[in-house]
């Protein structure tokens, strides 16, 4: 276990890395504000902005000092239970997703899971179906989603999906986008 610091969003939604270094850097600005899901992240959790200017170069830096993080802990669970726009969706109970993934690994290290309000049930008789549905939208905060196959590595730590040269893998578009149960 250690500590986990979060990256910040960037406006553009378009990040950078540079060779040999662990960290996510924005095009130009970061976000106000990072979510994980519809939850704002506390700028406790967060690292320090990073920014590079539109080609890509003068990286640096900017704002505030990194944050605490999250000592002795190896991820984020943020759980929240808004109405959204997906929660108006027909029949939909929850949904969950991991948010961020460590550099070296891939491995998750923050995901949500958000109850629809409206459909949460206090019935006795329906509490092991709600059980049911939490552990299954946790399972998918954890990583566990087709959209992370193309991340897994083997016992040695070496990719098993080939990657570009920025070290992402060749993968599904689509298959990145949230589980949702109805």
């Amino acid at each position: 276990m250690g500590t986990v610091l979060l990256s910040r969003q960037c406006v553009t939604n378009q990040y950078l890395r540079k060779k040999d270094d662990p960290h996510r850097y924005c095009r130009e600005a970061c976000a106000e504000h990072t979510k994980c899901g519809p939850v704002i992240v506390p700028e406790e959790h967060l690292q320090q902005c990073r920014v590079c200017n539109t080609n890509g170069r003068n990286c640096q830096t900017v704002g505030e000092a990194d944050k605490e993080g999250i000592r002795d802990a190896d991820f984020i669970l943020y759980v929240s239970a808004l109405t959204t726009e997906r929660c108006g969706q027909e029949n939909i109970i929850a949904y969950a997703a991991y948010c961020q993934l460590e550099a070296d690994m891939d491995r998750p290290i923050a995901g949500y899971a958000n109850l629809c309000p409206n459909m949460i049930s206090t019935q006795p008789q329906e509490f092991i179906g709600m059980l049911s549905t939490v552990k299954h939208e946790i399972i998918h905060a954890l990583g566990f989603s087709a959209g992370l196959f193309a991340f897994y590595h083997d016992d040695d730590g070496n990719p098993l999906t080939a990657r570009y040269a920025n070290g992402l893998p060749l993968f599904n578009e689509r298959k990145r986008q949230e589980n949702t149960l109805t």
